[in-house]
Order: structure tokens, then sequence, then C-alpha cells
């Protein structure tokens, strides 16, 4: 729904494909089911008014927009079955140069069943039981969760021109090892995870010298391959970022009445 307020903005604003007369904007759009408070009523002119308050200010993370009531770490319930464990999650961002002017942005709502974990191994948010200790999800026999109401939503946007639509899903594929790396589990059945890619275009120069080595008529295209590592990254570390700018929010049927953060578990 706020996808046709936007495509409306868009024609309104001469953004999108021409054909003769006719402009045809072009967007993709996934949503996340939160944790549900149902206080007020959805209205399709907030994807107007997200387009109309476009900004160049810094990126805001934690508990705004899409990322207000999400939470990870959702595969266990607690007192017998009755309250959730899970800790609060949010939105995200992180960027990444790599050089030749190449910049991979990347920014996730992180509304995951599994846990958010480190790069060593640790649990940085997740499911919990009530001493506060974390609960892994291998070590779990009796599920108890919401249903399907998990999702992980990274957008990755850089300003390389990639030329090709292959080279444009080649780095949305690297992108998700991104999600695999920074969730644990990831990628399930219950789980609508989802990896956008857009490109500005700014720069149509070659990425750097080791891509022109490796770049012949007879091999592919091995800076895609950068890009898609650097996108991984950036998914990676903006996955941390939903989680670290995280605040502790109320709420009833949640253990304790309250959906912990990060900042509660140093």
């Amino acid at each position: 729904m706020s996808a046709t307020e936007i495509m409306k903005r868009m024609i309104k604003k001469g953004i999108g494909f021409r054909n003769a007369n006719i402009i045809n904007p072009s967007i993709s759009g996934a949503i996340v089911f939160d944790c549900g408070t149902q206080i007020a009523q959805y209205d399709p002119i907030y994807g107007r008014e997200a387009f109309d308050n476009v900004t160049s200010d810094p990126v805001a993370n934690g508990n705004v927009g899409a990322g207000t009531g999400t939470t990870v770490g959702k595969f266990q319930y607690v007192k017998n079955g009755t309250k959730s464990g899970a800790m609060k999650a949010g939105v995200g961002s992180a960027r990444i140069n790599i050089g030749d002017s190449v910049m991979v942005c990347a920014l996730s709502v992180v509304n995951a069943l599994g846990n958010v974990v480190r790069p060593d191994g640790t649990i940085l948010a997740g499911n919990r039981d009530e001493t506060k200790k974390f609960k892994t999800f291998e070590d779990t026999s009796d599920f108890v969760t919401d249903g399907t109401t998990n999702t992980t939503i990274s957008i990755v946007g850089i300003n390389a021109d990639l030329k090709k639509r292959e080279s444009y899903e080649r780095v949305a594929h690297l992108a998700s090892h991104g999600q695999v790396r920074a969730i644990s589990p990831v990628h399930t059945s219950v789980d609508g995870d989802t990896v956008f890619v857009f490109s500005t275009e700014e720069n149509k120069k070659m990425l750097n010298t080791l891509g022109k080595y490796f770049e012949t008529p007879d091999w592919p295209d091995f800076s895609v391959d950068i890009i898609g590592n650097a996108a991984a990254k950036a998914v990676q570390e903006s996955i941390y970022s939903a989680c670290n700018e995280a605040e502790t929010i109320p709420l009833a049927s949640c253990y304790k009445g309250v959906i912990p953060s990060a900042k509660d578990y140093p």
C-alpha cells in the first residue's frame, strides 16, 4: 500500500523509466510483522510522507521506523511457554569504503527468529531464560514460538555502475552472507529474510588494480565479487548496529513485562 503512494510521488516528480510521455516508476518492497501492539491504524500515506521527508542527515538507528517494534531470539518462550524470551532489535546501518571512491552502504531491519551472534560466536542479543542466560537454537529441543512473524530485511546501496542485472543479483546473493554471519539460525522456513540492492551509478570506473588484473574477456567480473564481499560485511555490521542502538521497551506479553536491549546485557 505504501508502495503505491511512493509511486504516485515519483510520477509527480518525474522519476522513473520513460516510455514516450509515460513515467513508469519501479520500486520493490517488503514488510516486517513486529511485536504487534496494534495501538494505531496503519495508513498508506506513510509511504508518501517518507518520500517527502528524504534527507541527507545521518541515518537514525534503533527503535525507529520499521524497527520500532522488532525483536530477535524468538524460538522459545519462558514461563511454560507463556512469555516471550526475545530481545529488542531495530534498524541498523553501516558503510564500507573499498577504494576508487566505491562505497557500499547497508541498512537492515532486524526481526529474526534466531539470535544475533558476534564474530567471536558470543550472543549480542537473542533468546534468554529467567536468569538472563542466553539460549542457543542448537541446544533447544522444546520450541515455542509465536508463528511465522520473523523477517530480516537488508537494503544495500552502492555507487558503482555494475551495468548488468546479473551483477546486481550476484551482489545481493553475496550480501545475504552478512545475514548468515550475524544471525543464528537464519533463513529458516519461518523467516522472510530479504536483500535488496540498488546503485546510484555515479562511479563508472573499474574498481581497482586488482579488478583490472582479473577482468579479462575470459574471466568473470571480479570487481562484482569485491563489492559483494563488502556488501556482506556492511549487512553484518548493520545488523549489529540494529541491536546495539536498540532501546528496552515495555510489553506485557514478555518476561517481566519488558523486551530488553543489548544495552541491558553488557
